[in-house]
């Protein structure tokens, strides 16, 4: 018995289009430089404000409450006392280092250090400079000029690639992971306005918790503030008053220790790893920063960045 063979046919069932990852453009859009930016900084208020990277936030947030607490505690506990007994200058002293401490760490942090944008970033913002590119070997040579494979330029001398941001930063001193972010050639000036600011707010305070433990010994001081004498206000003053103590002299430390590299006109870096600059450092130096974060971007462009730079990859 024979069986005819029969052609079979199958009906097409639906197609799916191929899965695209996000950053495929199958139409133009417009985007500004900092959502598409190749690195690990953060941004806030529509690229208004640029910070460090995610990791750091925990050491920034410890800096901001140390910073705080210390202080509400003085200005609420302490401070109606020194006005009455001693003088109303103390608390108005400690009131101006508080504030300036907060703003000056404020502009260390939100600063940008003086970024050198990696070679995708500069193809959109225009050209590469010669000055970031192989052609400054030959018009100036024995420089220091290192090639960052990381960016894929060639940076100047003093600058260095920080593994914390994702960034090559110029005349880079350091990567401040309490203030979340790198100190560099922008934004130094306003890491030693923080430190000053900082000893001169502990050395207000302590001496605002030493008259309160021992000025009129003895004197009731819960008519003159918001808390009651007793053995436990007592510890707590003095516990606070050598906590403020040692963070004071802590950044004393660093102080003396940033003085002496301003006057040699050296880096941490530099000072650390025992390098040798050709040139000294101007400390206060004012610079432009390379890009604007703010800039639009066409589907070309944005491509050209995450193409190098896919998200979450630096």
């Amino acid at each position: 018995m024979e069986i005819a063979d029969k052609e079979i046919y199958l009906s097409p069932g639906p197609t799916f289009p191929a899965p695209q990852s996000p950053w495929t453009l199958s139409h133009e859009i417009i985007l500004p430089l900092w959502k598409v930016w190749p690195s690990k900084n953060r941004f806030f208020l529509n690229g208004r404000i640029m910070i460090g990277p995610k990791e750091d936030q925990k050491y920034l947030l410890c800096t901001w409450a140390l910073l705080a607490s210390v202080s509400i505690f003085y200005f609420i506990f302490i401070s109606p006392y020194l006005w009455i007994t001693i003088s109303p200058i103390l608390p108005i002293i400690a009131m101006y280092c508080f504030l300036s401490s907060m703003v000056f760490i404020w502009l260390t942090t939100t600063t940008e250090p003086g970024i050198i944008p990696k070679k995708p970033v500069w193809e959109v913002i225009g050209t590469v400079p010669e000055e970031f590119t192989e052609a400054v070997l030959i018009s100036q040579p024995n420089r220091g000029y290192k090639y960052c494979p990381t960016c894929k330029i060639y940076r100047p001398p003093r600058s260095h690639h920080c593994k914390n941001c994702g960034n090559c930063v110029e005349d880079f001193d350091h990567h401040c992971r309490f203030l979340d972010n790198c100190i560099g050639k922008r934004n130094y000036r306003w890491f030693m306005s923080s430190v000053f600011s900082s000893i001169s707010l502990g050395v207000t305070e302590i001496t605002g918790f030493l008259f309160f433990l021992f000025y009129n010994v003895g004197e009731d001081h819960s008519r003159r503030s918001l808390i009651e004498d007793g053995p436990t206000i007592i510890c707590i003053v003095v516990i606070i008053t050598l906590f403020s103590l040692i963070i004071t002299v802590f950044v004393s430390i660093l102080c003396i220790f940033h003085m002496t590299l301003c006057i040699t006109g050296e880096s941490t870096k530099e000072r650390i790893k025992g390098i040798k600059a050709e040139s000294k450092r101007s400390c206060c130096r004012k610079k432009r920063s390379y890009f604007d974060r703010m800039m639009l971007l066409n589907s070309a462009q944005i491509r050209n960045i995450v193409d190098e730079y896919p998200p979450n990859s630096v």
